[in-house]
Order: structure tokens, then C-alpha cells, then sequence
């Protein structure tokens, strides 16, 4: 079984397991910008690797230092410009 799993410093979040959608959160259903953000995470992104935007970077930052960040580059999103993206590894 594999799983793709998105973070969002927006306060929500879109998790899908196999094409089906589950619930992460109290809702089931996200639209707009966090949907098409997710989208573009899952599409730059790479087996085994967790993919995340600049915003989680700097709130992981705040929180712990247990993880490196890989820069990936700036990736078009839908209605929001470039967006860096970055792989989460362990320190």
C-alpha cells in the first residue's frame, strides 16, 4: 500500500491513499488554492520522498530540528505563481 501524504501551513490539508480520498482532518473534501497546491506536490514529486512547499519549511524550521531540506527549484502552481519546493530528509 503506498501513500501520499501533503502538509499545508494553511489549515487544511488533502490526503489521498491509492486515488481515494481520506479523511485528514474534521472535513474530507479541500478546494481551491490547498487542492491544487497538493496536486502539484504530488505531481513534482518522487517515490519515497516527502514534498513540500517553502511555507512548511519554515514552520517545521520553527519547530524542530531533526530534518534537512532539499531545494528542488520553483515549480508553476495554478493561481499562485512558483512555488519552491523542497524534500524533506532526516538529519
Amino acid at each position: 500500500m503506498t501513500f501520499t501524504i501533503f502538509l499545508s501551513t494553511k489549515g487544511r490539508t488533502f490526503s489521498r491513499e491509492q486515488g481515494r480520498e481520506i479523511q485528514s482532518t474534521n472535513k474530507f473534501y479541500t478546494w481551491g488554492t490547498t487542492v491544487n497546491l497538493a496536486s502539484r506536490l504530488e505531481a513534482h514529486s518522487e517515490p519515497n520522498y516527502i514534498n513540500v512547499s517553502e511555507d512548511v519549511v519554515k514552520k517545521l524550521k520553527e519547530l524542530t530540528t531533526k530534518f534537512k531540506y532539499k531545494y528542488r527549484g520553483e515549480f508553476p502552481i495554478k493561481n499562485m505563481g512558483s512555488v519552491k519546493m523542497y524534500f524533506i530528509e532526516k538529519s
